[in-house]
Parts: structure tokens; C-alpha cells; sequence
């Protein structure tokens, strides 16, 4: 096969990978973020309102259904792995501790003695989360937006 065609082929399978892990990564932010699992726990934690735990279980299952399918993006690197494993085991917390905080409310305790019973630290996604789109950008545009 031409060197030429082989490399446009391997130019268009990097373009193809690199819109699937931006658009996989879009997913899980806005199913995090604003409006997302940690809007909703915030809002469970505040009003304890029934809609909310359950608009927070359903982000939370396409949370962890997101990052199932990013794992299966062909020639997915070690260090991606591992981020999305830091990503699912903070969102893993939230999940945890809003079933405790359903407990708590139930239990009528409130909204301070709750929060200081459930603290998580979003630090590691954060990064994690930053370290994937760095990926995403380095495969799409062959850069690496950090050097």
C-alpha cells in the first residue's frame, strides 16, 4: 500500500478517535458539572427532595456508563485508563454519600450537621479530567497544549 495512503488513513482513524474521546469527555462534564450529579447532590444535600436523588442516580449511571464507553476507544493509553478510574472512584463518593445523606435527612438531622459528615475532595478528577482533554487535543491536532 502507498505511504501516502497509509498515512491519511492513520491521519483519519486520529481524527476519528480524538472526536470520539472529546465528545465522550463533553458527556461526562455536562453530566457532572452545572446542572449535572454535583449540582444535583448539592441540591439533594440543601432541599432533600426526592427529584433530586433521582435526577442524580440517572447522571450518575451515564456517568459510569460514559466512562465504560471511553475505555472501549481503540488505542486508549494507560494514563487515560487511570484517569477515568480516578474520575469514577470521586463520583463513586458522591454516590456514596448522597445514600448517607438520604439516611441523614431521614433521620432529621440538618443541612450543617449533614455537609460536615460528607466532604469530598473533587481535586484528583479535576486533574484527571484536564489530563484527558490534553490527551484528546494532542491526538486531534498532534500538539500537546501544555509545552
Amino acid at each position: 500500500m502507498d505511504c501516502k495512503i497509509v498515512d491519511a488513513l492513520f491521519s483519519l482513524l486520529n481524527q476519528s478517535i480524538s472526536a470520539s474521546k472529546i465528545t465522550l469527555l463533553t458527556t461526562l462534564e455536562e453530566s457532572i458539572g452545572y446542572g449535572g450529579a454535583i449540582h444535583l447532590y448539592k441540591n439533594y444535600l440543601l432541599r432533600g427532595k426526592p427529584q433530586d436523588l433521582n435526577k442524580f442516580n440517572n447522571k450518575y449511571q451515564k456517568i459510569l456508563d460514559t466512562i465504560s464507553n471511553y475505555k472501549r476507544v481503540p488505542n486508549i493509553k494507560a494514563l487515560e485508563l487511570e484517569n477515568l478510574e480516578t474520575i469514577k472512584s470521586t463520583i463513586s463518593k458522591y454516590n456514596s454519600a448522597i445514600i448517607k445523606i438520604s439516611t441523614m435527612i431521614k433521620a432529621g438531622k440538618s443541612i450543617q450537621e449533614v455537609d460536615s459528615l460528607v466532604k469530598i475532595d473533587d481535586e484528583p478528577a479535576i486533574k484527571a479530567f484536564a489530563s484527558l482533554a490534553q490527551e484528546a487535543v494532542k491526538i486531534d491536532f498532534g500538539i500537546d497544549p501544555v509545552e
